[in-house]
């Protein structure tokens, strides 16, 4: 628990100094540069392959790093403190890659640590859950957040980003079949899942924009996770080892998902033509 928290705290830390140096390479460039650089932009596709400086393409890195560190902390001889100490060394980065511009003005500057301590908190204590309690549960609750995710995007007009929200849906839930059939741990897919869940919300929110989706589904979604944090605690260790644990997790998780979409299904309703969804 003591590395869990190290971890913790070390992500807002993080965040804050790598922004700071991006912040003064960007103070030597020019005014053009810098306008470029820190302008809004319509996400015409999720991410291209290629960054050109605008913070939003450095979306499949974020994904990939998280990949990359959570390989890297479930190796053998890796100690389970370490794990979460680079884990919450990659949220930070990893918030300071995506977080908009606009969130890092002098008066919203809160938002980056803020936003790396979203990344981490989730990302550890799904990874806790599914290190006390093997199997697909974690993954299974993870689905129901992309789900949720991708639920919100559509209703911001967020095309793109909706369909990597329902990719990884699909392969989480393609995932923790296979494992209630087979018996297998795909913990590690659960854990990692947050990442890419957080950075495209991060991505898109607008706090400035012109949008009917209230921020309060943002929070809802990337922050369920967080209610798996129950079964860190006993009797509850207990109960999460019983095999029909699954669906009572699977529902935790669904209940701020579930508050997430109603909101966004009464308050921004999709469109089609003169019908409303």
């Amino acid at each position: 628990m003591l590395a869990l928290a190290a971890g913790l705290a070390a992500s807002p830390l993080i965040a804050t100094w790598v922004q700071g140096k991006v912040a003064a390479a960007k103070a030597a460039e020019d005014t053009e540069t810098v306008e470029r650089l820190t302008e809004t932009y319509h996400f015409e596709a999720p991410f291209p392959w290629v960054p050109d400086g605008k913070w939003w393409h450095w979306g499949w890195y974020a994904i990939g790093l998280a990949v990359a560190v959570e390989f890297v902390a479930r190796l053998p001889g890796v100690g389970v403190g370490v794990g979460y100490l680079l884990r919450g060394a990659a949220a930070g980065v990893i918030a300071a890659a995506v977080v908009p511009p606009d969130l890092l003005k002098p008066e919203t500057r809160w938002w980056l640590p803020l936003a790396a301590a979203g990344i981490a908190g989730p990302w550890a204590v799904v990874d806790a859950v599914g290190r006390r309690n093997p199997g697909g549960a974690v993954s299974a609750a993870m689905a129901v957040v992309c789900l949720g995710a991708a639920a919100v995007l559509i209703h911001d007009a967020a095309a793109g980003f909706t369909d990597v929200s329902t990719f990884l849906l699909t392969g989480l839930a393609v995932l923790s079949v296979l494992a209630w059939i087979t018996r297998t741990d795909v913990g590690a897919a659960g854990a990692v899942a947050v990442v890419p869940v957080a950075t495209l919300l991060l991505l898109h929110r607008d706090p400035e924009g012109d949008t009917k989706v209230p921020v309060m589904c943002y929070w809802l979604v990337g922050l369920a996770p967080l209610v798996l944090a129950v079964f860190l605690f006993p009797p509850a260790t207990q109960f999460g080892r019983r095999y029909w644990a699954t669906p009572v997790k699977v529902l935790a998780v669904a209940l701020p998902v579930a508050v997430a979409v109603y909101r966004c299904v009464t308050e921004a309703p999709l469109k089609f033509s003169e019908e409303q969804w």
